[in-house]
């Protein structure tokens, strides 16, 4: 039987255990930081080097229609506006999906372009929460498309601010994917033709979850760069993983694939 004495050491080691967790997965974030950006970009929603290497980035809503060209200490050195464009939540607008339904799976925020055909990974709003992103495809030029539905892939069913998946990139040899959430990196490999779900996949963990919402290769195709927002004065940052340095935990059982057999039966 528990005493009044036992339960307060319980109460204090569980404290203890949880205070210690936090500061290491603070520790982990931190570790990898490389850069602060200039305070004018609050909510960086995209990054991406151009083929000199210059790292340039976009503002979510609330900004001006801009880019803007960043230096090695994260301050803006050019900025580009776009004058025959609005800046309403530019990653939100990346593409029109559906009208809300009871399951939402089709706001998307993360995509890349590959052989000539853009490929979206949607953000999952669905209720009850199932956790997976789906895949589609669609071309890469100024037309009225079908999403052509590909696969999916499970991130997680807990927490679904968690598990959404805020951005995407490819490696500049075409054979690496990741995906970014708020916690973690999801690496995927080795997929046949275009199905980047279908070869092997890798969980990195990034440590406190942070509104992370950009993510991109740099040219050597193992150099991961991404970013967070700033939130309740937290973020703000650019972080760098070394993919031969990382810890990177093999997942398989979330990968599923959907016979369209049988979809199609259905």
């Amino acid at each position: 039987m528990l005493t009044k004495k036992s339960i307060t050491y319980l109460v204090l080691a569980t404290a203890v255990v949880f205070v210690a967790v936090q500061g290491y997965r603070v520790w982990l974030l931190n570790s990898v930081k490389f850069i602060s950006f200039d305070s004018r970009l609050k909510e960086i929603s995209g990054i991406e080097y151009d083929k000199r290497q210059r790292l340039w980035a976009i503002n979510d809503g609330g900004d001006e229609p801009r880019l803007y060209q960043l230096d090695d200490t994260g301050d803006i050195v050019r900025s580009i506006k776009i004058t025959n464009a609005k800046n309403s939540d530019w990653e939100f607008k990346a593409i029109k999906g559906e009208k809300p339904r009871k399951n939402v799976h089709y706001d998307v925020e993360a995509f890349i372009y590959f052989k000539r055909n853009l490929y979206l990974f949607t953000k999952n709003r669905s209720s009850p929460f199932d956790g997976k992103t789906r895949l589609y495809k669609i071309g890469d030029h100024a037309a009225n498309f079908d999403a052509e539905y590909i696969n999916e892939f499970s991130t997680c069913t807990i927490i679904k601010e968690l598990c959404w998946v805020t951005s995407a990139a490819l490696s500049p040899d075409r054979t690496k994917l990741v995906l970014l959430d708020s916690e973690r990196l999801w690496l995927f490999e080795n997929w046949k033709g275009d199905d980047f779900f279908s070869g092997d996949a890798y969980q990195i963990d990034l440590g406190i979850v942070t509104q992370k919402e950009a993510v991109t290769f740099a040219a050597d195709n193992n150099t991961i760069i991404f970013t967070d927002e700033v939130f309740n004065g937290i973020g703000g940052n650019g972080y760098s993983i070394q993919l031969d340095k990382a810890k990177k935990i093999p997942v398989r059982k979330q990968i599923k694939r959907l016979s369209k057999a049988k979809t199609t039966s259905e």
